[in-house]
């Protein structure tokens, strides 16, 4: 009786995969592990870490309703915010460089603002059971709505 989890037993099944490993080499590529193969023209690794971001996130959890460029419409939930973008889970994975519209409710200790804006889809990943973490980055906010979500944002931090 195998205790792996799901996940470990379908990675499991697709390491011993033959049809899967023939498939790569029909494409030329080599059939040895990624981790022991040799990494040609590679970048040197930075010393640290290298942060993306461009402003501080804070955790912020609220529903999010979002418009994608199909007309499909979903809601997800925030995960956070920062004066430059949002991370929500979707209920589906979504594709990045694609654009959205975004309505979400910035409820502070004394107010309560209504938040439209357009994004693009950074990065969309897999989480489990939650769906997909998508990161998303505002696109051409007035200086309206950037002041509003600054001074939120400020408020969350006291």
């Amino acid at each position: 009786m195998s205790r792996d989890t799901p996940d470990e037993q379908v990675e499991a099944n697709l390491l011993n995969d033959p049809d899967l490993e023939a498939s790569f080499d029909e494409l030329g590529r080599p059939s040895t592990s990624p981790v022991d193969a040799p990494v040609q023209n590679a970048p040197a690794k930075p010393s640290a870490v290298e942060e993306r971001r461009v402003a501080q996130r804070k955790m912020y959890v609220t529903r999010v309703l979002v418009l994608q460029q199909n007309g499909r419409l979903f809601e997800g939930k925030s995960i956070d915010i920062s004066e430059s973008g949002l991370s929500v889970i979707a209920p589906f994975n979504l594709v990045a460089n694609e654009y959205c519209r975004m309505r979400l409710e910035l409820i502070g200790v004394k107010t309560r603002e209504m938040l439209e804006v357009d994004a693009k889809i950074v990065y969309s990943v897999y989480q489990s059971t939650k769906g997909f973490k998508v990161g998303m980055q505002f696109n051409n906010l007035p200086d309206a709505q950037k002041n509003l979500i600054r001074q939120f944002i400020n408020t969350l931090s006291k």
